[in-house]
């Protein structure tokens, strides 16, 4: 029977298999008849199964299952700390969201961003695990091999698969919370700072307003006509000496008129 296995890259490997770009390495399984061959690309697993080849041979069970299931569960328990270290990251970043500036929130984005892509990683590798070990525990799937895998043993797997899928749910939920808070956080900040924006144009709306009379005023009196109060060699008390005058002031008060007409009918005012 032919079992392929992913598996956590050991840290003694970084330098040896520069070649393989991901934290998942191939174990391959052959089982025979009373022979197990493990394919594998990083020393140290036979070290392992010598060290606990004492403790395997109580349990009466056939000695090839005990071996792949020890090879097995000891590769897929090496995925633990990691899922549990994910959800401290994960711990953490909600908690940045909520004392981090705004100088370094690029570095909270790329976290999380990090983080997501760890998740998703793990969560596929336990799914694809999970999917099989339920194959192998199935009545329908017949090993090959005289000596198959009990169903306890296969259990036993599943139960740690189904531990870390429960985080790794727990991990995508909790930073999506996070997400949503820093997203509610900026919308909040961004709010205040249009509040005083509006604020602070209010301001200069009203000075605005004040200076508007005095400016038209201004304007009225500087005009190169006859305006009331000009003391010169014009006829002051009669009457066509203010004509054009009132011409004008006529004119601009026609021309705010249409113009406030119109604003308002086109609800711009």
């Amino acid at each position: 029977t032919y079992i392929h296995f992913r598996a956590l890259r050991p840290h003694d490997l970084e330098n040896e298999t520069e070649d393989i770009p991901s934290d998942l390495i191939p174990l391959r399984i052959l089982l025979y008849r009373g022979l197990i061959v493990t394919i594998h690309p990083w020393k140290g697993l036979f070290a392992k199964i010598l060290k606990a080849l004492p403790r395997l041979k109580k349990e009466k069970k056939p000695q090839i299952a005990k071996v792949a299931y020890f090879i097995m569960d000891l590769e897929t328990e090496n995925f633990v700390p990691h899922v549990n270290s994910l959800l401290d990251e994960v711990d953490a970043l909600e908690n940045l969201v909520y004392v981090l500036s705004v100088s370094e929130r690029n570095d909270l984005l790329r976290r999380m961003a990090m983080c997501r892509r760890r998740i998703a990683s793990f969560h596929q590798v336990t799914w694809q695990k999970k999917a099989m070990f339920q194959q192998l525990k199935s009545p329908k799937c017949v090993m090959e091999a005289p000596e198959s895998l009990p169903e306890v043993y296969v259990q036993d797997i599943l139960d740690t698969l189904n531990f870390m899928t429960t985080r790794l749910k727990l991990a995508r939920e909790f930073l999506d919370g996070a997400q949503t808070t820093y997203l509610a956080r900026i919308s909040v900040e961004s709010a205040d700072l249009s509040s005083e924006i509006e604020g602070r144009m209010n301001t200069m709306s009203t000075v605005a307003t004040i200076f508007v009379p005095l400016t038209t005023i201004t304007g009225m009196w500087g005009m190169n006509v006859v305006v009331p109060g000009q003391v010169n060699e014009f006829d002051e008390s009669s009457f066509k000496t203010y004509v054009p005058f009132i011409l004008i002031c006529g004119g601009m008060l026609g021309v705010s008129i249409i113009l406030t007409y119109y604003l308002r009918k086109y609800a711009m005012l």
